[in-house]
């Protein structure tokens, strides 16, 4: 038998050594490639009992790695709000059906398409310059210069039909401005009257500028919060909304 030389057997071995790290690495950010198709039966056996009224459809999504679950959603094809998810935890299996029930799907399919209608007619009026914030779940965090939110889902109900010119919940937008409070003050006024003029109904707005410390020279923010529509497009002076400025 040949004898094999002690440098081919060591190299060898620190080949193994490092596919060995590299799956390691590899499943613990990807987790195991036989472990989606291993879950979903018992995904599909849960929901089942846990939902039998539902027509659901069950597909992989994705895996956690800092939890080291596979998750899952669960597709309702009769709803446009009642899909959801489940996910494979260390031998256990959770759901956020909580999310259909609690009705945050429909707020939330309500509040993003009422955005994408807004976001057009206050475009024009905003910084385009200003850096996104990811780290906020704002609608419009792909510029990041506002947002659209809404609120009170009590008269809300799954599926209910999108009309966005007859919003059934608070309609709020929030705008950061790189401008003065005189300024801000003027363009967010100029953004509520083109949305009533054009059918939209906002209720409150919210408002952050820059203002000019006189003693440093700096600029800091001023905040003006909940400011009702009316009283907004009432307004004569920036001196009218000190009520609602925060800061």
């Amino acid at each position: 038998m040949k004898k094999i030389h002690p440098k081919r057997i060591a190299a060898g071995c620190g080949a193994l050594a490092l596919i060995g790290i590299v799956l390691y690495y590899y499943f613990g950010f990807n987790g195991n490639p036989f472990a989606p198709s291993l879950y979903q039966p018992k995904i599909e056996a849960y929901i089942e009992m846990n939902y039998p009224n539902g027509s659901y459809q069950v597909s992989y999504d994705f895996y956690e790695f800092n939890s080291d679950s596979y998750y899952y959603t669960i597709t309702d094809p009769n709803s446009e709000d009642g899909s959801f998810q489940a996910y494979y935890d260390h031998g256990e299996i959770y759901d956020t059906y909580a999310d259909v029930v609690n009705l945050n799907h429909t707020l939330d399919r309500l509040a993003n398409g009422f955005a994408q209608a807004v976001k057009p007619f206050i475009t024009p009026y905003l910084d385009q310059n200003v850096t996104p914030d990811k780290t906020k779940n704002d609608l419009y965090k792909e510029t990041g210069w506002g947002s659209v939110s809404t609120g009170d889902k009590s008269t809300l109900y799954i599926d209910m039909a999108f009309d966005v010119k007859n919003m059934p919940v608070t309609t709020r937008i929030s705008l950061h401005l790189n401008s003065d409070e005189q300024e801000s003050f003027r363009r967010t006024q100029q953004i509520a009257t083109i949305l009533k003029e054009n059918g939209y109904r906002i209720d409150l707005y919210f408002f952050n500028c820059n203002r000019i410390d006189g003693n440093h020279s700096e600029f800091r923010y001023a905040v003006y919060k909940a400011i009702p529509a009316e009283v907004l497009l009432a307004a004569q002076s920036l001196e009218e909304l000190k009520p609602y400025r925060e800061r």
